[in-house]
């Protein structure tokens, strides 16, 4: 995660974007990074974590950090500032963006995550 997916995760559950809003810049930022490529994203969360994880907090979110087998970073929490419609929205929205994540507890819980890239791609 970056600077900028943090922010503009704080600005959903600050209620300043909606969640078409917030689903539009995000889509805006994965194309950002495919037109730069993977290795000049910047830091990935892992460097940041403890930073990260206290403004994740700040909403009521509890995250899990767990690394894919593709070596992708994933977050986990429940996001349960959001009304149950905008959870399944930007459920469905992440998984057809990104596709299911090899961990998934928290599904039952419509817990959602949003994926990192991690410059440790060879």
């Amino acid at each position: 995660m970056t600077w900028e997916d943090l922010a503009l995760l704080e600005a959903l559950c600050e209620g300043k974007l909606t969640v078409k809003e917030w689903i539009a810049r995000l889509k805006a930022v994965k194309r950002q990074y495919e037109e730069v490529g993977v290795e000049d994203i910047p830091e990935p969360i892992r460097s940041h974590e403890k930073e990260h994880a206290e403004v994740l907090r700040k909403y009521g979110f509890e995250p899990k950090f767990v690394k894919t087998e593709e070596g992708i970073y994933a977050v986990l929490f429940d996001p349960s500032g959001l009304e149950k419609w905008e959870r399944e929205e930007v459920l469905r929205f992440l998984l057809e963006l990104y596709g299911a994540p090899s961990t998934y507890s928290a599904y039952d819980h419509l817990a959602f995550y949003l994926i990192y890239f991690s410059l440790q791609k060879k």
